[in-house]
């Protein structure tokens, strides 16, 4: 039985779901179903810019922060401080949540301590604006 393809050649990369799939349809209803929210936090904070930025994740993710750790090895945070402290967290300046970008200009690696730090603050600030 012939396929078309050469020997050893693989079968074209498929979608994740058919482009008609509920599944889609589904996801596409959740997105309309984030402005109100966003519309809620601007009202409360009108300085503060909110955007909807795409995260990276899986395979891509661990390869950036890999190269990051490896590219900025030390806790920019302790590092200001004048300590020596190995970053193990690979953090976003601008939290993607106020509107910061998933790119290399706002990453920054922290230690645990300084990462549990700012996060703490950070979800202080987000619960006070809701």
């Amino acid at each position: 039985m012939s396929t078309g393809r050469p020997l050893g050649a693989s079968a074209p990369p498929s979608a994740p779901f058919p482009p008609d799939s509920s599944v889609k349809q589904a996801r596409l209803r959740q997105v309309p179903s984030l402005r109100p929210r966003v519309d809620a936090i601007q009202a409360r904070a009108p300085g503060l810019k909110v955007a909807q930025t795409v995260r990276i994740r899986g395979r891509a993710l661990q390869g950036i922060r890999r190269r990051h750790l490896e590219q900025e090895p030390l806790c920019v945070r302790c590092k200001a401080k004048g300590r020596v402290v190995a970053a193990t967290q690979v953090d976003h300046r601008v939290p993607l949540w106020q509107g910061g970008l998933d790119v290399e200009a706002n990453r920054q690696g922290l230690c645990d301590p300084c990462h549990d730090e700012k996060t703490t603050a950070e979800a202080a600030l987000r619960a006070a604006l809701r």
